[in-house]
């Protein structure tokens, strides 16, 4: 029998990017237990961030779930992550340094990502055929280098899929050891369903308050009918988490609203859910 994705109990932020917001993050921490967060997993996009993802997680062990990864946007031109230059040779050397850190923090690292497609910008871009073609591809052979390492260490992965969720499950299809959870998912409720059929989790962010989310809350209220969905642990047992995707999305239900997004706001979107669901 597959171990859930995620074993905590109570409130957790699933997804969250806390070396994007401050360099000391223990305000942060602070502030996301003195609102029942009890645990937030810190994802990293890149070999350097999972480094500092690392280091924060030394600093709050019992608090914090390190993830080591590398964000497709970084063969996605246009993107502030974009490195001109990779090519398949310089995406396995990344990959290579990517596995030797893992394995080097074995113990700390829980999570593989942020990985995944990103479609979203090359689709709205004026770029070449070519070069959108290109960035696909490149971002195939940088996720393809991602579930052979969830694979090898048995380890769950964070999935960015925005705009290419056909090609994200043709992929992760081929690996049908490994789990994770698709992180901000904002597609269909058929797309959401298959995820959840694989075995796979879906994250709910801060979109979901808002007027153009219509659709999602449609989504989650039908795949929640007929369950009892009374704590946060009975969502997740429907591998339906909740996640900020800080500092990005913050909830347009947060009153006076500061610059960024922060885990203590996953109590007020289990509260907008839970109001959602029984509704």
């Amino acid at each position: 029998m597959l171990k859930p994705i995620f074993p905590y109990k109570g409130l957790f932020d699933s997804h969250a990017h806390l070396s994007l917001i401050v360099d000391d993050i223990s305000s942060l921490v602070k502030s996301a237990q003195e609102q029942k967060v009890s645990k937030i997993v810190d994802v990293a996009n890149d070999v350097d961030s999972a480094k500092k993802v690392l280091e924060n997680k030394k600093k709050f062990p019992n608090v914090l779930i390190a993830t080591a990864g590398i964000h497709p946007e970084l063969v996605v031109p246009g993107s502030d992550m974009f490195e001109e230059d990779l090519n398949e040779e310089k995406i396995l050397n990344k990959i290579y340094d990517l596995d030797k850190l893992i394995e080097g923090n074995r113990q700390d690292i829980e999570m593989i990502g942020e990985t995944g497609l990103d479609y979203y910008w090359l689709e709205k871009s004026n770029l070449p055929i070519s070069q959108i073609n290109k960035s696909k591809e490149l971002q195939k052979h940088l996720f393809k280098g991602h579930l052979e390492l969830a694979q090898k260490f048995n380890l769950p992965l964070t999935i960015h899929a925005r705009a290419s969720y056909f090609d994200t499950i043709e992929l992760v299809k081929k690996y049908p050891q490994v789990r994770g959870i698709f992180h901000s998912f904002t597609d269909s409720l058929e797309f959401a369903k298959e995820v959840l059929d694989m075995g796979f989790g879906i994250g709910i962010n801060g979109i979901i308050t808002y007027k153009s989310a219509q659709s999602i809350r449609d989504s989650l209220i039908t795949l929640t009918k007929g369950k009892s969905i009374n704590s946060p642990e009975d969502l997740y047992s429907l591998n339906i988490f909740l996640e900020t995707d800080s500092p990005f999305l913050i909830l347009s239900t947060v009153k006076d609203r500061p610059k960024y997004n922060s885990p203590q706001y996953i109590s007020l979107l289990w509260e907008f859910v839970y109001n959602l669901v029984r509704s």
